[in-house]
């Protein structure tokens, strides 16, 4: 009697048309490739961001305003037009 190998399992089935999923939901982090961090010189508190996220900035492009009325009004009073 000679060596014969143990049947093999198969499992067929119809191919048929599905919407495709483009996302997954799971568990995790993400790590970007390239980034920044944003930093001001001074404090304040922020106006207005002039930027999406993954835009990309051109050199000197303003990317986050402060908001300036204080600053407004005291360089106004100061030039006697307060």
């Amino acid at each position: 009697m000679a060596f014969q190998l143990p049947p093999v399992s198969v499992t067929a089935m119809t191919a048929a048309l599905q919407p495709w999923q483009p996302q997954i939901t799971a568990v995790g982090g993400l790590r970007a490739v390239r980034g920044v961090e944003v930093t001001s010189e001074i404090a304040g508190l922020v106006h207005a961001i002039r930027f999406q996220p993954g835009d990309e900035a051109a050199a000197g492009q303003v990317l986050v305003e402060l908001n300036a009325d204080a600053d407004r009004a005291q360089l106004s009073s100061q030039q006697g037009g307060g």
